[in-house]
């Protein structure tokens, strides 16, 4: 699971130690605290029902289009009025595609990105526009950054290519509102102890077993603890701290 996350993170440019881990799942929770700890990420968090996360996702997830035009030449020979027509064109279609899906004009959002990259390179970036494109070259200079933080490197000497016209269309779904959970002196219980078998050892060891419904707001604890809901378990570690919170 640790490469894993190095591979969506390390690889990409991005350093997992400078964000927080999101775990979903009926056993995310239970190995969030030790895949952080290996990654040197400094915070776990934990959904009110991570085992149901994915199935709400399906719900409540926005309408989704990607359009693409394939549009070859070097950025310095291409005329900026030609890819304003290419995304004209892919706007139009998108907006046609969420209209016929029941989605108003007021919850569309259109996002414009170009894949460019090196001459000779047969792996390119995509670099978010803004339109109407009058010019290239500040995708050209957001090109040669986002390769320097990707690749560790830039060649500004070397001619830019466009190789692909994209166009993300998103339409918004509308989502209820949860309640959240109220702060109340009432809602906190003391922690049951049991003698459970630690995730971490085959030995049995003393640890708190919580009730997630049963901690309200701001309540903390610290580690060993297992914390147990009708959808999840999850595992603090020792030497970690949990705190519920609302929200």
């Amino acid at each position: 699971m640790a490469d894993a996350v190095r591979l969506m993170s390390i690889r990409k440019g991005y350093d997992p130690r400078e964000f927080a881990l999101v775990v979903f799942g009926g056993a995310g929770p239970l190995h969030g605290a030790d895949l952080a700890r290996e990654l040197g990420i400094p915070t776990v968090i934990v959904p009110p029902n991570p085992g149901v996360t994915s199935a709400l996702g399906c719900l409540l997830v926005d309408v989704r289009h990607d359009f693409s035009e394939m549009f070859g030449g070097r950025a310095a020979d291409v005329d900026p009025g030609e890819v304003e027509d290419a995304f004209a064109r892919l706007e139009a279609e998108a907006r046609e595609r969420l209209e016929a899906e029941g989605i108003p004009e007021d919850r569309m959002t259109l996002r414009r990105t170009i894949d460019m990259r090196y001459v000779g390179q047969w792996r390119s970036l995509a670099i978010e526009v803004e339109g109407p494109v009058e010019g290239l070259d500040d995708a050209v200079e957001a090109f040669h950054r986002e390769h320097e933080r990707e690749h560790a490197y830039r060649r500004d000497d070397t001619p830019v290519e466009i190789y692909q016209i994209n166009l993300q269309a998103v339409g918004e779904t509308r989502r209820p509102s949860c309640p959240a959970t109220s702060a109340t002196a009432t809602g906190r219980r003391r922690a049951a102890r049991a003698r459970c078998a630690s995730p971490a050892r085959a030995s049995r060891s003393r640890r708190r077993c919580t009730s997630a419904a049963r901690c309200p707001p701001a309540h903390g604890s610290t580690g060993p603890r297992s914390s147990t809901s009708s959808t999840r378990r999850s595992w603090c570690r020792p030497a970690c701290a949990a705190r519920w919170t609302s929200g």
